[in-house]
């Protein structure tokens, strides 16, 4: 209780009996006892993990309720505050009316918490006549213990100063509320809240860390957080994500176990000539080339639709991974992803592209001792897509060697 509340009672009780009144306890003829409005609070103490959360997400895991005792309609003012000294845990609080206040749980460290709640209310004033206003406050400490960072790695080669964020409605489109970082100059990413395991997480945009080129416009890769990882977000990670994770990726692209294509950094494990970092980081170069190809067919280069039909003949079993090199499942693609977009082109002229396009897949090889899939990859995403589309859309007449 706050210094003016314990005066104010002395000074009232003091001036009642003056008068000859009954006291607090009152009489036939004096004043009604002043009961005082009290607080108390709905929310956690504790934060350990989500389960723990009184909100819906991390952003408003902490919520707080003030339930309001006050039988004689005293108070005339209350709000919840945030005090100079949890400023930087809780920056940008939200209120909801008078009495709910939810701040975000942030990971990496322990912290506390410390949340107000004010209010003015009135009582008798001591002359007899009118009232006086008392302010007192009171306040819930909230204790966050050290909470796992969700982090990751966007690989493709290494994908630098990309966006990143987590979907929480699985829209594939950064909205607001949804928990954003980007990709450092490795291509490491870690957001400052936690993240609920199984989250989508997409990566946008960047630039390839080889090369220094751009990657495409609305480029966009997708994965799954795992808290017991960090996380790898790269294209075959996109594939698994529209397959729902039922694809058993070792056997396909023929990697060891050992080797966690969701969780394990090619290009790290590259410098001490694995085996199965090469066949990892050669499919996702091919895929990205691939993607990229049909992405440049449509008007606003649709990467997510592209991803989508690379992916179906795949999780339909009709193709496995190691296939996605064959003019076979090339042609298939072409046409499902041509047929999207409504255009068609004469069957040999497919042909002839599918065919193109499986000698330039076929062509990259990864190993640690040349940069070649470099170049190939710089050449795949760039000027390769360009004149493919050129030729299907006859704005050329030739298909340039590479």
């Amino acid at each position: 209780m706050r210094l003016t509340k314990i005066l104010y009672s002395f000074f009232l009780t003091a001036s009642l009996a003056a008068c000859g009144g009954a006291g607090l306890g009152g009489g036939d003829d004096g004043p009604a006892p002043v009961i005082e409005p009290t607080v108390t609070f709905s929310g956690p103490s504790t934060i350990s993990d989500f389960n723990s959360c009184s909100g819906n997400s991390w952003d408003n895991c902490i919520t707080l309720t003030a339930i309001l005792s006050d039988p004689q309609n005293r108070v005339i003012d209350k709000n919840w505050v945030v005090r100079s000294n949890s400023y930087w845990e809780c920056p940008s609080p939200v209120r909801t009316g008078d009495n709910i206040i939810s701040c975000p749980a942030y990971c990496g460290e322990a912290y506390s918490l410390q949340l107000y709640y004010d209010m003015d209310y009135t009582v008798p004033s001591s002359s007899g006549t009118g009232t006086v206003t008392i302010p007192d406050w009171t306040y819930k400490t909230v204790y966050v213990n050290e909470l796992q960072c969700a982090s990751g790695i966007g690989v493709d080669g290494y994908i630098v100063d990309a966006d990143v964020f987590v979907d929480l409605n699985n829209n594939l489109t950064m909205d607001d509320g949804e928990p954003k970082t980007k990709t450092d100059g490795q291509g490491q990413f870690s957001f400052n809240v936690p993240v609920k395991s199984g989250s989508t997480i997409v990566l946008m945009g960047g630039t390839d860390f080889d090369t220094m080129l751009p990657m495409p416009e609305n480029y966009i890769l997708v994965g799954v957080y795992d808290t017991n990882y960090s996380s790898i977000i790269s294209p075959l990670s996109t594939i698994n994500y529209f397959a729902k994770g039922q694809l058993d990726l070792h056997r396909q692209i023929k990697a060891r176990n050992e080797f966690d294509i969701l969780a394990a950094d090619p290009v790290s494990y590259l410098a001490y000539n694995y085996e199965s970092a090469s066949a990892v980081l050669e499919k996702n170069i091919q895929l990205t080339i691939l993607s990229s190809v049909l992405a440049k067919f449509s008007e606003k280069n649709d990467y997510i639709s592209a991803w989508k039909i690379i992916s179906q003949p795949i999780i339909n079993k009709k193709y496995e991974l190691s296939e996605i090199t064959s003019s076979a499942y090339i042609k298939h693609t072409l046409n499902t992803y041509l047929k999207k977009i409504d255009f068609s082109i004469p069957a040999n002229k497919v042909d002839l592209i599918s065919s193109h396009i499986e000698i330039f897949l076929k062509s990259i090889k990864v190993t640690n001792n040349n940069s070649s899939h470099t170049e190939f990859f710089a050449t795949g995403i760039g000027e390769f897509g360009d004149n493919i589309n050129q030729y299907v859309k006859n704005e050329t007449e030739l298909l340039n060697d590479y």
